[in-house]
């Protein structure tokens, strides 16, 4: 094989894995206790779903982020064997990848807001409402604005 393509594998997986990592720990507050690593999946006053659903997400979650790998190596050595044919069986396959991402992506959309729902006990990214715009004040600070820069 080439060298770029060892590069470029190498560089892929570790990206690949940093953003698996990322997703289980992070993302989704598996195995993190109180900030810290841990053996435990999730303490269970913070499950929401039943346990099983969360092994399932671990498990879907790798597989639909490796993928790429098996489309990536049947379209590589189609490609050095002179068959190249990337017709209809690579916008098959294209499909198929982009839909296995957007399943991934939902799944990942479920469980950051559970997870964001469950942690977010310092409130500090929480805004119940926006506040109303009063023209008066508006027109009080704009004109503050002005005489601090002189306009």
């Amino acid at each position: 094989m080439d060298t770029y393509l060892w590069i470029f594998l190498a560089v892929k997986l570790f990206a690949t894995t940093f953003s698996y990592v990322w997703d289980l720990h992070i993302d989704f507050g598996f195995f993190n206790e109180g900030g810290k690593f841990s053996r435990k999946l999730r303490a269970k006053d913070k499950m929401l779903y039943p346990r099983w659903f969360y092994i399932f997400a671990i498990f879907a979650n790798f597989i639909m982020r490796y993928i790429w790998i098996i489309f990536l190596f049947e379209n590589y050595f189609k490609f050095y064997k002179d068959k190249v044919d990337f017709g209809k069986s690579f916008k098959v396959q294209y499909l198929v990848l982009t839909l296995i991402e957007a399943c991934r992506r939902l799944l990942w959309v479920i469980l950051r807001i559970e997870n964001e729902q469950l942690n977010n006990f310092e409130n500090y990214r929480e805004m119940l409402m926006i506040p109303p715009m009063n023209d008066e004040n508006f027109e009080h600070e704009i004109n503050t604005l002005k005489n601090i820069i002189h306009i």
